[in-house]
């Protein structure tokens, strides 16, 4: 699944959640330039999304980037239901202590999820737990993402790359 694709599908979804979460209903906005004011005045949905932006050895910029136009391209439309879409960039930059910076942010930060993220450790996902906040659209490299009852995972076509394989085996009995 194309990275935009997981996106459209993640903030979507993180939309739902919150919407549904919240009560809100459906103002039946048009599209075009009147969405865009409709979507100005009611209650923006704040999501994040966990990249590794800045790592020399591997660095994934593209998905921040992928993931700011799709929220510019969704608010131009009316956002989700009326709602702008706020989105918060986070760099983990491969290092567990960021990635877990990352988590206590969104905490802090009060997101309604955090969406279509690249995790390599999972460290913060109690974090999130603890909060209530929907981990939505990750790629499936952690274990975590597996087992917390908030995660939703996308792709778990590479759990493979890292060590979540060998760890789901092992918690299996293999």
């Amino acid at each position: 699944m194309s990275i935009r694709k997981r996106l459209q599908c993640c903030l979507a979804l993180a939309g739902v959640v919150m919407l549904g979460l919240a009560g809100c209903s459906s103002s039946g906005s048009s599209s075009g330039s009147s969405a865009a004011v409709a979507s100005a005045a009611k209650s923006p949905i704040k999501v994040m999304i966990i990249a590794v932006l800045s790592n020399p050895a591997f660095s994934d910029p593209e998905a921040a980037v992928a993931a700011q136009a799709y929220v510019k391209e969704a608010n131009a439309s009316g956002g989700i239901s009326g709602h702008p879409i706020n989105l918060e960039v986070c760099d983990s930059n491969l290092d567990p202590n960021k990635e877990t910076a990352c988590f206590q942010k969104a905490v802090t930060d009060h997101v309604v999820a955090v969406v279509g993220s690249f995790l390599l450790f999972g460290t913060g996902m109690k974090l999130l737990q603890a909060a209530g906040i929907p981990f939505i659209g990750g790629n499936g490299t952690t274990l975590a993402e597996f087992t917390s009852p908030i995660s939703f995972p996308a792709d778990s076509g590479e759990i493979g790359w890292y060590y979540g394989e060998a760890a789901l085996l092992k918690h299996a009995g293999v």
